[in-house]
């Protein structure tokens, strides 16, 4: 669950899931996917979308930064 809480660091939501499969560690991996879900669905049911949106735009900003 631990892991499913980093979901907000970009790196780490790409780097962990790939890490835990090449391990073979699938329960640790099914826990943080269901963690990052519920985190998401909590996060949305209590501040709306916009905020994922902005996320999400300053995320393909930082991208294209310097």
């Amino acid at each position: 669950m631990l892991l499913g809480l980093l979901c907000y660091k970009p790196h780490l939501a790409l780097l962990v899931p790939v890490a835990l499969a090449a391990g073979g560690h699938w329960r640790a991996f099914g826990a943080a996917a269901v963690t990052v879900a519920v985190v998401v669905g909590l996060s949305v049911a209590l501040f709306g979308v916009e905020p994922w949106r902005a996320y999400l735009a300053e995320l393909g900003g930082a991208a294209g930064g310097v």
